[in-house]
């Protein structure tokens, strides 16, 4: 009787490890998220998700962090299971330096977003900032910049420089003057070749 009462603790016993190894795996296999604050926090807003549902090319993102972005890492990858057309990898700056100067990030926090030959970095952690990022950079539009010319306004493309001193009652190249300025005039060639 003693021994067929320990069969039935033993058979129990493994019956319960078996059904917590079984849920173990499917919870790694299949993760499901629960939110079950009031105000949605850790969900992502339905103009997000419905954007994301509406994308038609894909979006690779590469997000360098730390390890206190742990909410950031985890806002990516409730993004990137939204969609089959979002992938994200998740590189440390400090322990891939390669990495990093290889896709011009300078510092954690910063994300690389590409898409059919476009490339943008973000570097706001937000939803918004991400949800925005990811709409430009898959996006195909081409913007134009204008110019206002014949009212006195500056020549964007003026390769003009020169030094010029600063007075107290504006702008003087006279004695009194108070320091030096380095000044020059138009765009800095790096916004010139600014691609959207």
């Amino acid at each position: 009787m003693l021994r067929r009462r320990r069969g039935e603790i033993v058979l129990v016993t493994l019956g319960v490890v078996g059904v917590l190894v079984a849920l173990a795996y499917l919870s790694m296999r299949y993760p499901v998220r629960f939110d079950l604050t009031s105000a949605g926090l850790y969900s992502l807003s339905e103009p997000t998700i419905t954007m994301l549902k509406r994308l038609d090319k894909p979006v690779h993102i590469v997000f360098f962090h730390d390890p206190m972005m742990r909410e950031t890492v985890e806002l990516y990858e409730l993004i990137a299971r939204q969609t089959a057309l979002v992938s994200v990898e998740f590189y440390d700056p400090m322990i891939n330096p390669a990495q990093a100067r290889m896709l011009g990030v300078n510092f954690a926090g910063t994300a690389v977003l590409e898409s059919q030959g476009r490339r943008l970095q973000v570097n706001g952690g937000s939803e918004t900032d991400i949800a925005n990022g990811i709409l430009r950079v898959s996006q195909g539009a081409t913007q134009l910049v204008c110019f206002l010319d014949g009212h006195r306004e500056p020549d964007p493309f003026s390769l003009e420089s020169h030094d010029h001193l600063e007075g107290a009652p504006g702008h003087s190249h006279g004695l009194g003057a108070r320091y030096v300025l380095h000044e020059r005039h138009g765009w800095p060639r790096h916004a010139m070749r600014w691609r959207p």
